[in-house]
């Protein structure tokens, strides 16, 4: 074996042990660039089985209320991903097909949860519901409010009339 080869190997043998990042959730990193919650970190608390349940049942009652108010596909993504994030549902994968929201929390040792939701709504756009949710999404994200009060206020907007148009 030439010296070259020999030494190239000694160095790769030798070369002190690296720490390895742990991967980001893809879908953190492709969807939430470019968005306004672009460099969000995942929360990386390992969350019970139950607060999981209790925060993916949120996250699809969120993107149901999207589909009601008109909101697109990209703010339903975004506001999705940013707010499981915050909540700590890592890792975390979801499909939005044409109203049917798709969600998978698959922690490492753990049974993945999967569960489901179709917004039957019409194409109409309620502006007034809209902004109240990305209001409430920016708090979630921004201001750090728990899951209990979330889940009230998407409640109340629920509760809210169509106003415009």
């Amino acid at each position: 074996m030439p010296s070259g080869r020999l030494r190239k190997a000694l160095n790769r043998l030798l070369r002190p042990a690296t720490v390895e990042e742990p991967p980001q959730d893809p879908a953190l990193v492709g969807l939430l660039a470019g968005s306004r919650f672009a460099g969000l970190p995942p929360q990386r608390a390992d969350i019970s089985l139950r607060r999981a349940r209790r925060a993916m049942d949120f996250v699809l009652d969120l993107a149901e209320q999207m589909f009601v108010a008109g909101a697109d596909t990209r703010a339903i993504e975004v506001s999705i991903v940013a707010v499981a994030a915050t909540y700590g549902l890592s890792p975390f994968e979801f499909t939005i097909v044409g109203r049917t929201v798709i969600v998978q929390h698959a922690p490492q040792d753990r049974d993945p949860r999967v569960l489901m939701r179709v917004a039957r709504t019409d194409d109409g756009r309620d502006l007034y519901r809209a902004a109240r949710i990305h209001r409430m999404v920016e708090d979630v994200v921004h201001r750090d409010v728990d899951l209990p009060s979330a889940e009230r206020r998407l409640r109340d907007i629920k509760r809210l009339r169509s106003r415009w148009p």
